[in-house]
């Protein structure tokens, strides 16, 4: 299996008065190519703290965070937001749209922020529209969407600039249980059929049967990790 994203000794604290609250401890992990792999744990366990360090939301206190050779904490500000842009997608529990664009313009505005050609990028976004059952949804803005629509365009973004990895904190949180399964076979068939990389959290544990992997958090820590689906 093929490495594409690595914690080394990773920890976080955050500092509430004069109390330091250690929310991760010298975190090891490696996340492989073309999985789905879920991060589960008890509220407050750092599941989404660990989440944000490895797309690069964050910064740990000690460690680095490595996608594809490249360390995060070596990059300045405009160098991790540009990778950030071109190599990690993101997958929100709040769909995180924007309301005066529809669902077109919503997916291929990373694109246009990197300077790349509006009708290429236009082009590419119509083909993931397709992919995910969304074709006659192009022109529909957010009002005009249901959530587990709204969520697959959200997702379309999170894949238009072909990222190395794509993270989702608790994507189907603010779904019905059919959009919820929808969203997590959609995934699934991502990692196995298109070969996408896709790291997500969640505390539905109905939800573990779809992914290849299972990583346990509690207080900050690694309690087990669980392989569900051996892949080459």
């Amino acid at each position: 299996m093929k490495t594409i994203l690595k914690a080394h000794n990773i920890s976080k604290t955050f500092k509430r008065g004069d109390i330091n609250l250690d929310i991760l401890k010298n975190i090891d992990l490696e996340i492989y190519k073309g999985q789905l792999t879920f991060i589960v744990g008890p509220s407050g366990s750092g599941k989404s703290t660990l989440l944000q360090l490895l797309g690069g939301l964050d910064t740990p206190n000690s460690g680095y965070i490595e996608v594809m050779g490249d360390k995060l904490n070596e990059m300045n500000d405009k160098g991790l937001s540009q990778f950030r842009r071109r190599h990690l997608g993101y997958v929100f529990q709040f769909f995180n749209l924007l309301n005066n664009l529809n669902a077109l313009e919503n997916i291929v505005l990373p694109l246009i922020l990197d300077g790349q050609d509006s009708k290429e990028s236009e082009n590419k976004a119509r083909i993931l529209l397709g992919d995910l059952g969304l074709s006659d949804k192009s022109g529909n803005y957010s009002h005009q969407l249901s959530g587990g629509q709204m969520q697959r365009i959200a997702i379309a973004r999170s894949l238009i600039a072909d990222p190395h990895v794509v993270l989702a904190d608790e994507p189907t949180g603010n779904l019905d249980s059919k959009s919820a399964k929808d969203i997590i076979e959609l995934f699934s068939r991502l990692a196995r059929e298109k070969g996408h990389t896709i790291v997500m959290v969640t505390h539905d544990l109905s939800l573990i049967p779809y992914g290849d992997r299972v990583i346990h958090i509690k207080d900050g820590e690694i309690v087990k990790d669980e392989i569900l689906n051996q892949k080459n």
